[in-house]
């Protein structure tokens, strides 16, 4: 599908199921070599709207 195909709300349902994990961004993030500190600093984090880390 391209960009423009995909609908607000719209679910894929799959048999294989998974939780991210804190982890799954902290690797991801160094994986990338993302430094930013919304996603990886959680000090900082906690003093955004968000009140702790996003993921990536």
């Amino acid at each position: 599908m391209y960009f423009e195909e995909f609908e607000v709300g719209q679910e894929f349902r799959h048999a294989l199921t998974r939780t991210v994990t804190e982890m799954d961004n902290t690797m991801f993030s160094l994986l990338t070599l993302n430094p930013q500190p919304l996603h990886i600093d959680a000090h900082f984090a906690e003093k955004t709207e968000f009140g702790q880390r996003i993921f990536n």
